[in-house]
This record gives structure tokens, C-alpha cells and sequence, in this order.
């Protein structure tokens, strides 16, 4: 997200200050959003919030491909990115309290997809164009939100 930012941003008119500038304020939010999560988790469950979470980066990807609302709409992505991964952990322990080595194995694949995706996404924007890079995101935003729906669902408990 950070890396192709800049790069789409000044690929639809933005100069390289603006498009730095606006990446900065990407991790700013999301640094702001990491810091919301703990008080938020008090409130709302983890499938809840990451639910909302990945509805939100959907949605603001898409208004991301408005050249006019990119650089707001990547600042609400980092913000509704942060608290995934922290959130998730736990709700992962939750649901799945004798998969002792699930923390384990959940991080070693968000390592090893952090280096897949690189390339693979790196692939599919050479062939669409940089134009594409938010509506790319938001396709990949929007199986994460179906994911997170489906273990929702499979995850309930039965009401006693």
C-alpha cells in the first residue's frame, strides 16, 4: 500500500512532494489507528472491527481511484488498516483456543506474503497500468473482507 501510493499518486497528476507528503500522511493514520484499536477493542469484538475494517479499506480504495480524493482516501486506507493485524491475533486465540501454533503460523505467512504479493501485485499493475493500483487494492481488500465474513460465520458459536 505504501510503496504504490506515491507512485499512483503521481501517476494522476500529483507532484512527488504531494504524493510523499500524502504517503506520509498514510502512515501517520495508520500509526493513529494502532493507537485507536486498544479503546476500540473494548467496545466492539475482533470480527467486528475487522470486519468494519476491511469494509472501510474497500471502500476507500475505490474513492482512492477519484484522482481528486486519492490522497484522503489513502490516509482513511491506513487508517481503517491499523488495527487488523492486532486485532486478528487475538480473535485467532478466541476461536481457535487448542491451535496452540496458529500465532505462530499466521505471522510467518503475513512474512511470506509480504513477499509474494510484492511481485504478484507488481505483475498485475504492470499489465492494467499504475492507474489501477487503488481499484488492484481494493479487489484484494475486498477478498479480505469476504474472508473475514466467512470465518465470522464459521467461527460462531452455537447460542446454548
Amino acid at each position: 500500500m505504501g510503496g504504490w501510493e506515491p507512485t499512483h499518486l503521481e501517476s494522476v497528476g500529483y507532484g512527488a512532494g504531494a504524493a510523499a507528503t500524502a504517503t506520509s500522511v498514510y502512515w501517520l493514520m495508520m500509526t493513529v489507528g494502532r493507537f485507536l484499536a486498544a479503546p476500540i477493542a473494548l467496545r466492539f469484538s475482533g470480527q467486528t472491527i475487522i470486519t468494519v475494517s476491511c469494509a472501510g479499506m474497500t471502500v476507500c480504495l475505490l474513492l482512492a481511484a477519484i484522482p481528486g480524493l486519492a490522497p484522503y482516501a489513502y490516509a482513511g486506507v491506513g487508517l481503517f488498516i491499523a488495527p487488523i493485524f492486532p486485532t486478528g491475533l487475538p480473535w485467532l486465540s478466541r476461536v481457535a483456543p487448542s491451535a496452540r501454533r496458529a500465532g505462530a503460523i499466521v505471522m510467518a505467512a503475513s512474512m511470506l506474503g509480504g513477499v509474494a504479493a510484492g511481485p504478484a501485485l507488481g505483475k498485475s499493475i504492470e499489465w492494467s497500468g499504475v492507474g489501477a493500483v487503488p481499484l488492484i487494492l481494493a479487489a484484494v481488500s475486498a477478498v479480505c473482507l469476504a474472508s473475514t465474513l466467512w470465518l465470522t460465520r464459521t467461527t460462531r458459536r452455537p447460542s446454548p
